[in-house]
């Protein structure tokens, strides 16, 4: 795989940045696309721009929790470039989501709600770079569709094996994260009661990352444990979702509130 997409002059484009950069144009995109009538484009834009900015500084904590000597000055390039570890990214997303929905006057589960469809294209894209860099590799395997890494920068960079075929988990997750987008999009157009959408996020994405994180092998089981929380939360979201219609959203520049429009 090519952990650099392209090249101009000395200066590489790295293909994990390039396809997470076009990941976060594709689902903010999707939101646009989806918001309801008063929600405006800036504040669609607000909102992607706070889950973001918490999203990534919640991913890169997390990492710099697990090996601190990434904030040594030979290693912060390799932080910078990272893209962190997903479920502490996720966790700081939805409370960075939920105290501007807060203070903005949205309904958290309805912002949830839209926002879900777009997370899981977003990673579906991402992933793909993960798969171009050789992180997130899993284990050895014989099977036809294996890949083989030959890039020593995919060894330094993710100690990812070279010259064997490895599960290529990345795209299984990218699969996985796609289907989930489309499936979650269909639930939306059925206007179910507000969390459930993001509910089933969280479930199946946990579901899904419990079975494919097993191919990843042992080293990977303390990755399961925030599967499995998401997992939990997800069906606490389902459990106990709201009852009542969907509350309406509130545009902040005209302080009117506006009722989702109803599907086609």
């Amino acid at each position: 795989m090519h952990s650099v997409l392209f090249r101009v002059g000395s200066l590489g484009v790295p293909s994990y940045g390039a396809l997470l950069l076009a990941g976060l144009a594709a689902g903010t995109a999707l939101v646009l696309l989806r918001a309801p009538a008063g929600l405006s484009a800036h504040r669609v834009l607000e909102l992607v721009a706070v889950t973001l900015v918490a999203g990534l500084v919640g991913a890169k904590l997390a990492l710099v929790i697990r090996d601190p000597s990434l904030l040594t000055l030979s290693r912060l390039p390799g932080l910078v470039t990272a893209g962190g570890i997903f479920y502490a990214g996720l966790a700081a997303a939805a409370l960075g989501l939920g105290i501007h929905a807060r203070r903005a006057g949205l309904g958290l589960r309805e912002t949830a709600d839209l926002l879900a469809p777009a997370l899981a294209l977003a990673e579906s894209l991402a992933r793909l770079g993960c798969l171009a860099a050789g992180c997130c590799h899993g284990r050895a395997t014989a099977l036809p569709w294996a890949v083989v890494y030959t890039d020593p920068r995919a060894w330094l960079a993710c100690g990812t094996p070279l010259g064997i075929g490895l599960h290529p988990v990345p795209l299984y997750l990218s699969l996985m994260a796609l289907v989930l987008s489309l499936l979650l999009m269909g639930v939306g157009r059925l206007a179910p009661a507000p969390g459930t959408v993001f509910g089933l996020y969280l479930l199946l994405h946990g579901l899904s990352r419990w079975g494919i994180d097993s191919l990843r092998g042992p080293s990977q089981a303390a990755a399961w444990w925030p599967a499995l929380a998401a997992v939990c939360a997800g069906l606490w979201l389902l459990a106990g979702r709201s009852r009542r219609p969907l509350k309406g959203w509130q545009d902040a520049g005209s302080g009117e509130p506006h009722a989702p429009p109803q599907p086609t």
